[in-house]
């Protein structure tokens, strides 16, 4: 969501207007926001991914996994 609303709008805005306009240290931290925010997303969606094959795969352990989680 973050990426939506931080990274997105500033990307839109530079590509429209076809060059950067918002100072070179506004840029770098564009840049570095969009490596990390990207990069989390990225892996929050592999997380989700593996979270459901564990829970496809071996049902009984993941279901006294997460009983074991909320006791």
């Amino acid at each position: 969501m973050k990426v939506g609303l931080i990274v997105t709008p500033l990307g839109a805005w530079s590509t429209v207007a076809g060059e950067w306009r918002f100072g070179i240290t506004l840029c770098d931290i564009w840049i570095s926001v969009d490596v990390i925010m990207c990069t989390a997303s990225i892996l929050h969606l592999v997380a989700i991914a593996l979270d459901r094959e564990y829970k496809m795969s071996s049902q009984t352990r993941y279901a006294l996994m997460n009983l074991a989680l909320l006791v």
